[in-house]
């Protein structure tokens, strides 16, 4: 007859620890590396931090830029404040349609869905300090994207 190998039921369990620890090596390999590149590249962080500007949460905004963008969320956030509650804040909805990134400089070209293309598109520049991408963002460029006339409740600032 057939002389066939019968593995010891120790040579079984043996087996089985090994391939269940390589199992779980392998899984913990994958979640290191998933955890170390989250939100690395450009793209995630521009979308993340246009998220949190469609949202109005500046807080967290800021944490996604360079000093100078932190500035200008705090300014963001202040004039937030200074808003009644009885008046909300226009949500936006903003998908990035173009990409172009050139050493350590990265650009978004983004639209507002809410608003429809004529109102246009609009750039967001992401910098890498210290290996990690950040929003650049100052006062002067920020307001390169918003119109001339911001209305806050019944008040205008366009000087007519």
């Amino acid at each position: 007859m057939f002389n066939r190998f019968i593995p010891s039921p120790a040579m079984y369990v043996k087996r089985l620890i090994a391939e269940r620890t390589l199992v779980c090596l392998s899984g913990l390999l994958l979640i290191v590396f998933f955890s170390c590149n989250r939100g690395d590249s450009p793209r995630e962080v521009a979308e993340t931090f246009l998220g949190y500007m469609a949202a109005n949460d500046f807080e967290r905004a800021k944490e996604l830029g360079t000093e100078e963008t932190d500035r200008l969320m705090d300014m963001l956030n202040g004039f937030k404040k200074m808003v009644s509650d009885s008046t909300q804040l226009e949500e936006h909805n903003f998908s990035i349609v173009a990409e172009k990134i050139e050493g350590n400089v990265a650009t978004y070209t983004y639209e507002d869905k809410n608003k429809g293309p004529e109102a246009g598109v609009e750039s967001l520049t992401l910098v890498k300090e210290d290996g990690k991408w950040k929003v650049a963002m100052n006062k002067e460029n920020y307001n390169e994207g918003v119109s001339e006339s911001l209305e806050v409740g019944g008040t205008s600032t366009n000087p007519e």
